[in-house]
């Protein structure tokens, strides 16, 4: 297949290329070297980029459905705005990509290397994240309906304001991340853990914490309520405000607390 002088094919060397607003369909690039292209707005139908090479490739806007990246090398990538539908990235490399804003659903992200990688403002839609490396990504100001992270590194992320639905966070590493302001709706953060990480007025109602680690968490003004806190560890973990209504939790565990100063407890009493 040819697109106006360059020719795709797999292995094709076509770094630094200008594919801007093309549309390319049912093309094999296996193992091509995309590296620093510009595919800004393209159009890919049925697509292989499996193993290809985007390292600081632009692709804005770009609308990806169909196609495969498994094992694809995206590093500094930047895919602001991006349509991502139905794309295999499993155990792509994606360090510092950027998919600020972008919409990805039923997306493969699974065992891949986000680390640093930044999905502010994006929409995630049955996307999976399983075993990924997401150190420091930011995801403030995302929405992401029905993900799956299990056993997943967020250590220092960002989801300062996002919005997760129905997820499922289990064995998940969220030391030293900052959740405030953010809602975690029925959300599954079996076995977790979330050492001095920062839940500031986090909404995690009906949250199943079970055997998770809050240890020296602050959850000042956090929502609990209803949430599964059975056999969760809270030493050192400030409560200043929270709201545990109706919360599976005993008083033994509580003790443990740095400070439950305005704490609605799980019988409705405020703790003085």
């Amino acid at each position: 297949m040819n697109i106006q002088k360059y020719r795709l094919e797999p292995g094709v060397d076509l770094a630094f290329a200008n594919l801007n607003q093309q549309v390319i369909q049912s093309a094999d690039l296996t193992k091509a070297n995309l590296a620093g292209a510009v595919l800004d707005g393209v159009k890919m139908r049925n697509t292989e980029l499996r193993n290809t090479i985007l390292n600081g490739a632009s692709l804005e806007k770009a609308d990806l459905n169909g196609v495969t990246l498994q094992g694809a090398s995206l590093i500094g990538a930047a895919l602001n705005r991006v349509i991502l539908v139905g794309i295999n990235l499993i155990g792509s490399d994606m360090i510092l990509a950027d998919l600020y804003g972008g919409l990805m659903n039923d997306v493969q992200f699974d065992r891949a290397d986000l680390r640093g990688a930044n999905f502010r403002k994006a929409n995630l839609v049955k996307t999976t994240l399983i075993r990924c490396k997401l150190g420091a990504a930011d995801f403030s100001g995302a929405s992401l309906d029905d993900p799956d992270l299990t056993g997943s590194d967020l250590t220092q992320v960002c989801f300062v304001g996002a919005s997760v639905r129905w997820g499922t966070l289990r064995d998940c590493i969220l030391d030293y991340c900052n959740c405030e302001g953010a809602e975690f709706s029925e959300t599954n953060f079996q076995s977790a853990s979330f050492f001095r990480a920062c839940l500031k007025n986090a909404d995690m109602s009906l949250g199943n914490f079970s055997n998770a680690s809050l240890m020296e968490a602050d959850l000042t003004g956090a929502k609990l309520r209803r949430a599964n806190l059975k056999g969760t560890v809270l030493e050192g973990a400030c409560l200043d405000q929270a709201d545990l209504s109706k919360a599976k939790i005993s008083f033994e565990q509580l003790s443990y607390a740095h400070s439950l100063r305005g704490t609605i407890m799980p019988d409705g009493s405020i703790h003085k």
